[in-house]
Formats: structure tokens, C-alpha cells, sequence
């Protein structure tokens, strides 16, 4: 089914040029395409396979034109992905996520932590939870 849909257009333009379903089915059974259960393609398979993906097409589009005309989304993507900073729509990343914030380049003298430090920093980070009222 995949071969059909990348290759519509070139199997329509074959049949439209003459040969027949089952002429262009028998090609695709030589060059090794066979049904789901391995049996050479008929036309009538090829048939069906081309009615399956242009329906598929038909819905995409009727999906793809329904999501548009919904009142809840944006008009366009390139709205979504607005410069940080715009007016137009604030941004929602945490501040060291943010692509405007200056990051430290890595120095060969920067070394991981250890997982003492680690604990050491988190444990100060969150003191003021283990004060004592």
C-alpha cells in the first residue's frame, strides 16, 4: 500500500496510457511486490489498494480543512512560534530554557560534579524547606 500512495500518480499515468490493471499489477509482481499474504497482485488487488488511497487522501483533506476552521486554534503556525519577546504571545519556557538567554560556553577546566557536590547543592538549594518554625 505504501508503494501505491509514494507511486500514484506514475500507476494512474500507466493505466492512462493504455495498460491494464492487471498489465500494471503483473509489473509490480515482477519487481517483487506481493499482497499482505504473499500472493502476486491481481489488478483487482491494484484496484482496490488505489481506491483505499485515494478515500484515505479525501479524509486527510476533509481532517486537515476541519482542524483549520476550528475557532480554538491559531491562524497560522508561524503564530505559535512567535519571536520571544513579541507582544504578540508571551512565552511559557522556563527561563534557562529560553533560546534569548545567554548561555556559558563549556571550559576544558570544568569538570562534572561529584554526586556529593550534587547533594550538597540541592540540599542548599531547598534549606528553606528544613527550617524549623
Amino acid at each position: 500500500m505504501d508503494a501505491v500512495r509514494d507511486h500514484l500518480d506514475a500507476l494512474v499515468a500507466l493505466q492512462a496510457g493504455g495498460l491494464t490493471w492487471d498489465a500494471v499489477a503483473a509489473g509490480l509482481t515482477a519487481q517483487g511486490f506481493t499482497t499482505a499474504d504473499g500472493q502476486p497482485i491481481t489488478g483487482r488487488n491494484l484496484t482496490g489498494i488505489i481506491s483505499s488511497v485515494r478515500r484515505q487522501a479525501v479524509a486527510r483533506e476533509a481532517r486537515t480543512a476541519a482542524r483549520a476552521a476550528r475557532s480554538d486554534r491559531p491562524a497560522s503556525p508561524q503564530s505559535v512560534l512567535a519571536p520571544i519577546g513579541s507582544a504578540q504571545r508571551s512565552s511559557r519556557l522556563a527561563p534557562e530554557l529560553r533560546p534569548d538567554r545567554e548561555t556559558p560556553s563549556p571550559s576544558a577546566a570544568d569538570a562534572p560534579l561529584t554526586e556529593a557536590e550534587i547533594r550538597r547543592l540541592q540540599a542548599e538549594k531547598h534549606s528553606h524547606l528544613f527550617k524549623k518554625d
